[in-house]
């Protein structure tokens, strides 16, 4: 993704043949072209942009230090160089920088360190806590939260915690204080929504380091209550005196023990859970419905945790209702007096190395950074004790997340999106949807997040056939000012939600009450509701920022099982070596052995020393028969196909397909050149496919495949998901409109079948009450009528 950013950042236009990361001296010098350098810049770094603006030179070293950067992070982890080769990457590859350009990349790390204080401060004043609480308090809260930093162990989501405790914890004697995780209206009330600010932020930078410190001692009792808790209720549902409960005796930690071994725990236990229920049902959404029961024990855990915390950390008055009323009109304290510790409080100047990462990370989205912290974190967990690189890299990445959405609340508009206008049926259309900004002559436009990411992330140019042939209409700006044109102080959408959440809380409240009238009602405002998100999703660009997304994500994908290939190469080679009683010195020549070391094992295997008196032909032929005739074989055939398996790992590590005609993508053929790339394993080939329809699956979207000739996939099929409404089958919501579902279908040069409704659709089936659920036996399988009551077809 990063790599994509950089080359729309120096070669917008494609003048430079080749992989980018590849061509770097010819980017920064004589095809550097100053004026698409700077238009990238507001983009990238928003009001950070400043730092990155001076002469050509500067202009170029800044530029080389991304492009350097990315080539030397993308090549130590896609070639097989292990751990070592990685942190050599970072620590000696990232700190040889420009100094002009190193300058400017610390300046942009010690000015985010700096701000995320502010911006912390910033939170807390929009949630008018100087409203609320006396100066007291206040020092005491921004105390806590500005000394405080974010969980290293994953904690489950504050208002999943909440969730739990409303349904689960409000009955003695086993009661927690939490405040309910109120809804969208509820939180306009500014009390309410003062209360849930400060709850938040309190969980996310001030709890984790005293949770962190927890002894398997403190955790065994909250698990011990949990589940004691579960099983009294369980017996009370089942009505059986000796039922207990699935969480009970699951984990129990020793000595030394805490919660990141309790996280981990967790994850493992989910992940066999799934595996199990996998075993006997193909539906993975009803196996993590059974697994749920897992998950409830984090939140129970983290619940009483966290309100422990607050009663022990003096901070109980968070959780004491504020009241439904009207803001306060006089201020009680203020925040511009609160403790601010020291941006760093080692005293220690961040390295080189990591000024440079923290810069680079710009050029990727901040989800994936995001993605990329997770799992670092579930690495570390894994590790025991990480290293000193490991918990730098944790903190850049934290940095990143946080200060990433406040350079960009200027409000100052986004130059280059007239670029977008194909998008639109028509020039009237675009300025409709795309308003200028208010007193600006030089075509800047409402900077919304969608057309934001795709201005920066250069996704408009590989997708543009796909977005004209589905563009946004006048017709779906007509609809979409319908929904949203006030009418007195509200408008029709608002009323709408309002009506969905109004009747949803009944049922929750009062199933038996909820009659077959609220259930019509809810449907139709679901309808609405549901078109409302699929019209602003396509006409903001919400749908085209998320198929560049999804785009990536599937080649990212392939590109995994690229890296797997060489991986497996380089074992085999070394494995039949080590079998002949030889020596890597003894099979490759020195270039080849040079290419061995920095893990370019393709190329090494082309240095193999050729004399039949010596091995390298012996070995040749045993990874032949391995991997096929043609695994050496990077050229392509007349027709623009690949002729061998290196050709297909070419196009995929160097993102070849989107260099080209853009009108041909096409990731079924992708999909089908890399399960021909996995054929040497015929687990690793069915992955292929497989992994690409469960990633589909967590974005919503239900992709199938025909089987054709040859094994190669053909027919792809684009169905969106449903969310399932009052846990009635009949009521379901689309989770993507029409639109999106027949865009992503182009990308497989699949088809989307007909919608049945305009963008999304709430559909009923069975009589009410029914739920249109199908009756099953204890065996899973429904039961079958008589032959004389068995209906036909």
């Amino acid at each position: 993704l990063a790599a994509r950013t950089a080359k729309d950042w120096a070669d917008p236009d494609g003048h430079i043949d080749g992989d980018i990361l590849l061509k770097i001296e010819q980017a920064t010098g004589g095809d550097f072209h100053a004026d698409d350098y700077r238009a990238k810049l507001p983009l990238l770094f928003g009001d950070r942009a400043g730092s990155f603006e001076g002469g050509d030179d500067f202009h170029r070293s800044v530029l080389h230090l991304a492009l350097k950067g990315w080539a030397d992070l993308r090549h130590s982890s896609f070639h097989f160089k292990g751990r070592g080769g990685f942190v050599r990457a970072l620590r000696h590859g990232l700190g040889n920088a420009d100094d002009s350009a190193l300058s400017a990349a610390r300046r942009l790390l010690e000015r985010d360190a700096e701000g995320l204080h502010a911006r912390l401060v910033e939170t807390l004043r929009a949630a008018h806590v100087e409203h609320y609480f006396d100066q007291d308090k206040l020092d005491a809260l921004a105390g806590a939260v500005l000394s405080g930093g974010p969980a290293q162990s994953p904690l489950p989501r504050l208002r999943r915690v909440l969730d739990r405790a409303e349904k689960a914890w409000r009955r003695k004697p086993y009661v927690l204080r939490l405040p309910p995780p109120d809804n969208r209206r509820e939180l306009e009330k500014p009390g309410r929504r003062c209360r849930y600010a400060i709850v938040k932020v309190l969980y996310e930078r001030a709890f984790p380091a005293w949770l962190e410190e927890r002894g398997h001692e403190a955790l065994n009792a909250w698990i011990a209550r949990a589940a004691k808790h579960a099983t009294e209720e369980a017996r009370k549902i089942n009505k059986d005196e000796y039922a207990v409960a699935r969480a009970a005796g699951l984990i129990r930690l020793k000595a030394g023990e805490g919660i990141a071994v309790f996280a981990d725990r967790l994850t493992a236990a989910t992940a066999t859970e799934l595996r199990v229920q996998r075993g006997y049902a193909g539906d993975a959404e009803q196996a993590r419905r059974q697994a749920r029961y897992i998950d409830d024990l984090r939140c129970d855990v983290v619940a009483q945790a966290f309100e422990d915390w607050l009663e022990e950390a003096g901070f109980a008055w968070t959780l004491d209702d504020l009241g439904d009323g009207p803001l306060p009109k006089e201020k009680r304290g203020g925040l511009d007096a609160a403790p601010r510790p020291a941006a760093n409080p080692s005293g220690m100047a961040p390295e080189d190395w990591e000024a440079v990462l923290y810069f680079l990370l710009h050029l990727a989205p901040v989800d994936a950074v995001g993605r990329l912290q997770h799992q670092l974190r579930k690495w570390s967990v894994l590790e025991g004790a990480p290293d000193a690189d490991a918990e730098a890299v944790g903190r850049l990445f934290d940095l990143h997340v946080a200060m990433h959405d406040a350079r960009f609340e200027g409000g100052e508009g986004m130059a280059g999106a007239k670029a977008l206008k194909p998008v639109f049926d028509s020039a009237e259309t675009f300025d409709r949807a795309c308003p200028a900004q208010p007193g600006d002559d030089d075509g800047r436009y409402v900077p919304w997040r969608g057309l934001r990411e795709i201005l920066r992330f250069g996704g408009n140019r590989p997708l543009m056939p796909v977005f004209e042939k589905h563009p946004v209409t006048a017709g779906d700006v007509d609809a979409l000012d319908a929904f949203e044109k006030k009418e007195g102080s509200d408008s029709p959408i608002a009323r709408r939600q309002e009506e969905r959440e109004d009747l949803h809380a009944k049922w929750v409240k009062e199933k038996k009450k909820f009659s077959a009238g609220d259930k019509k009602a809810y449907r139709a405002a679901l309808e609405a509701v549901a078109r409302h998100r699929c019209l602003a999703a396509h006409v903001r660009l919400v749908n085209h920022a998320r198929l560049h997304r999804l785009l990536m994500a599937v080649l990212g994908r392939l590109v995994d099982y690229a890296g797997l290939w060489e991986r497996d190469l380089c074992f085999a080679t070394l494995a039949l070596v080590n079998l002949r009683g030889k020596r890597p010195s003894d099979v490759f020549d020195d270039k080849g052995l040079d290419h061995l070391r920095e893990g370019r094992i393709v190329e090494a295997l082309r240095q193999l020393k050729k004399s039949q008196s010596e091995d390298g032909p012996a070995v040749r032929g045993q990874l032949r028969r391995l991997f096929g005739d043609d695994f050496l074989d990077g050229r392509k055939n007349s027709d623009g196909t690949n002729s061998g398996s290196a050709s297909i790992r070419n196009d995929l590590a160097h993102f070849e397909m989107l260099k080209g005609d853009a009108a041909s993508l096409d990731l079924t053929k992708l999909v089908n050149d890399t399960r021909r790339l996995m054929a040497y394993d015929r687990k690793l080939k069915n992955a292929v496919s497989k992994s690409v329809i469960e990633l589909m699956a967590r974005e919503g979207l239900e992709l199938t495949w025909e089987m054709g000739e040859d094994h190669r996939l053909t027919g792809a099929t684009v169905k969106a998901r449903q969310a399932v409404h009052l846990e009635d089958k009949g009521i379901e919501e689309d989770l993507h409109g029409k639109q999106f579902v027949a865009m992503t279908a182009d990308l497989f040069a699949g088809k989307a079948p007909p919608s049945e409704g305009d963008a999304a659709s709430a559909r009923h089936a069975g009589k009410p009450g029914t739920g249109g659920k199908k009756r099953r036996n204890r065996g899973g399988r429904r039961r079958r009528r008589p032959d004389s009551r068995r209906r036909n077809g």
